[in-house]
């Protein structure tokens, strides 16, 4: 008499696939480099928001305002963190979805608008510390001190609002906060630099659109490829049995 016992589809499967770990925690555990696809959409999206964010701001800072009497450029001021991340953090979410699968576009956005305001207190914090300080130099040095520094305060507002959402889903966002603060500290160093050295902005001329898309896709890009080196720290935490099962 043959011991095997026949094929039954009633029985359960003996030897399971394996499902992978990836599949499971809904990213990848390994803490591996992404994809150059991830990468590439990741400086290019960045490049993108920057790009349009920087536009529309620097078309509202130079143009009076028709409903109100403030100065030009406070108005662009106050919507400035709705217009950067709206456009950005848009861009930014729909991304790292590939990534971290169970990421909510709105949560990203949100936190970057709120964590963009929260940076521009502390700008105005730090400014306000600036003008008590006797400075010695040109004028462009000293605001180009600023201006780094500005860059960079903002993205410690900014880095903490998205760490608080990624903390919900992954591991490392401390590296991601840091990242998020040089990113922004380089990135609006680089796109200062491009605009007073090489293509020098001229509201006279009528050029609010060109100038402001390359300042802004410059920038972009360079913060972009900064926070890059903190996409593989981004691990995705383990899902429990429960959330498994829903």
């Amino acid at each position: 008499m043959n011991s095997q016992l026949p094929d039954r589809p009633d029985l359960p499967d003996r030897n399971p696939p394996k499902v992978p770990a990836s599949k499971i925690s809904g990213g990848n555990r390994s803490g591996s480099k992404p994809s150059w696809s991830i990468v590439g959409l990741w400086l290019g999206g960045n490049a993108l928001g920057f790009a349009i964010a920087t536009t529309i701001l620097i078309r509202m800072a130079v143009s009076p305002s028709p409903t109100t009497e403030m100065m030009p450029g406070i108005e662009a001021l106050y919507a400035s963190e709705i217009v950067v991340g709206s456009c950005v953090g848009a861009l930014q979410s729909w991304i790292l979805r590939r990534k971290i699968h169970r990421l909510k576009i709105w949560q990203w956005i949100l936190a970057s608008i709120l964590g963009g305001y929260f940076g521009l207190f502390l700008i105005a914090l730090a400014l306000f510390a600036l003008a008590l300080v006797p400075l010695d130099g040109s004028k462009l040095v000293t605001f180009l001190l600023v201006i780094s520094t500005s860059g960079a305060i903002l993205g410690v507002g900014i880095g903490f609002g998205q760490a608080i959402v990624l903390a919900q889903h992954v591991q490392g966002v401390g590296k991601w906060w840091l990242a998020s603060v040089l990113g922004r500290f380089l990135g609006w160093l680089s796109a200062f630099l491009v605009g007073q050295l090489f293509i020098p902005f001229d509201s006279n001329t009528g050029d609010l659109i060109i100038t402001p898309l390359i300042c802004g896709g410059i920038g972009g890009l360079v913060y972009g490829g900064v926070t890059a080196l903190a996409l593989p720290s981004l691990i995705p935490r383990q899902r429990s049995n429960v959330d498994r099962a829903v």
